[in-house]
């Protein structure tokens, strides 16, 4: 699944560059690969995108430049719109859940945050993972970090529930390999030079 690692990098590009601005998609953009297609159109694994936990991203709408970017490597993509469990993830080989809300917080943002996923849905998950379900999993601020929170503790994974600022670099927050604010890791280095994130 190696391929998989450059589209979430491309995804993760994508979505900082609208952390600032109100959010909405480029209806002009469209991604071109440096590489031929990892699979021809059409052939590659599914890739599953949730849309049944109050997701405010979906295939149409604000994912769709990433979904684009995915048809054009060749993968397939399809939502996602049942509750998650053992049967339901049975044939999932990629599921992207991109900022996934309790209904508690669909039309009001103030604390508290409740999980947007049962501890069943959460069990299913992690067994899925461990049975080698890959998992994209993607959460804005407070109060979309909360609503995952319990998901991603699973995973040793600490979600902040919050909001971040930094006043001297306010416009915009920029991280460098060079004074340590960017860390090497596999997505940062990409599948070469040509692709790392410096």
């Amino acid at each position: 699944m190696k391929p998989l690692f450059y589209i979430i990098l491309i995804a993760l590009q994508l979505i900082m560059g609208c952390a600032k601005e109100v959010q909405r998609i480029d209806p002009n953009f469209r991604p071109s690969l440096r590489n031929p297609p990892t699979y021809r159109r059409g052939t590659g694994p599914i890739v599953w995108i949730d849309e049944s936990h109050n997701n405010i991203v979906a295939t149409r709408g604000r994912y769709e430049p990433f979904v684009e970017v995915l048809l054009r490597d060749g993968y397939v993509v399809k939502a996602f719109r049942t509750l998650f469990s053992d049967n339901s993830l049975a044939e999932v080989e990629v599921l992207v859940i991109g900022n996934a809300l309790h209904s508690r917080n669909v039309d009001d943002w103030s604390l508290p945050t409740p999980s947007a996923f049962t501890d069943v849905e959460i069990t299913a998950i992690h067994r899925w993972i461990s049975e080698g379900g890959t998992l994209l999993l993607l959460a804005d601020h407070m109060p979309i970090a909360g609503a995952a929170s319990d998901l991603a503790m699973v995973f040793g994974i600490t979600f902040i529930n919050g909001f971040v600022e930094d006043p001297d670099t306010w416009d915009p927050i920029e991280f460098h390999r060079d004074d340590g604010t960017l860390m090497d890791h596999a997505i940062t280095r990409g599948g070469g030079k040509h692709e790392a994130i410096d």
